[in-house]
């Protein structure tokens, strides 16, 4: 059964890219002949095959993000204390200064942009962020935590387009509500300062208790 993606794919936790690469060719190769052997044999190559994808994917995922935290570690640390503290545009200028894109730096520019109410591309980033680490549970949880916030009956985002725009009443069909909430993402406002509270618990608190490896 597949637990650790080091033992798995019988290498060092200290292992290089190159390393993970060559053993999981190796064992695809080897589970990929044995597949078709006769009994629980075949069986239990195929199933190594589906648990080798998910070994390489969480090992590569796993040196991705240490070679990030090693090379921006300590600043990713400074733009999270930015954020906390409210200076979104010098947390953003520490983030443009930063040369490389990697999955960690999608994602805190992903808080940034929450902070701002940008939810549309709040979204975008955590995306982008999936795109280069899709095993990375940390991002993957921060996307559904802001999608339940964005299109869940109890968001206040759900709330505001109930109540639709310039103060009018009334209750609005399902397309009506998500026709509001694209068109004003960008625009910023939808949650308020009586929402602060609500929208730091639901994503924000919770992403930046995350950041990093967990909170300080």
């Amino acid at each position: 059964m597949y637990k650790d993606p080091y033992s798995f794919l019988q290498i060092s936790k200290n292992a290089t890219e190159d390393e993970v690469l060559r053993a999981y060719n190796r064992l695809r190769a080897k589970y990929s002949e044995e597949r078709f052997l006769p009994g629980d044999e075949g069986r239990i190559a195929a199933e190594n095959l589906t648990h080798l994808e998910q070994a390489y994917n969480d090992a590569m995922a796993e040196l991705s993000q240490r070679r990030s935290y090693n090379s921006y570690g300590s600043k990713f640390g400074d733009i999270e204390n930015l954020i906390k503290a409210g200076k979104l545009e010098l947390a953003q200028q520490e983030l443009d200064e930063l040369d490389e894109r990697t999955a960690e730096w999608h994602y805190v520019q992903s808080i940034v942009f929450y902070r701002k109410n940008w939810y549309s591309e709040c979204l975008k980033q955590l995306d982008f962020a999936i795109m280069i680490e899709p095993a990375n549970q940390k991002y993957l949880d921060a996307k559904a935590r802001l999608k339940e916030f964005l299109y869940g009956p109890n968001s206040p985002v759900f709330n505001a387009g109930q109540q639709g725009q310039n103060g009018r009443q009334g209750q609005y069909q399902n397309q009506q509500q998500s026709q509001y909430r694209e068109q004003r993402q960008m625009g910023g406002g939808l949650c308020g300062e009586s929402d602060e509270a609500c929208c730091m618990n639901t994503l924000l608190t919770l992403c930046c208790c995350q950041m990093m490896g967990g909170c300080r």
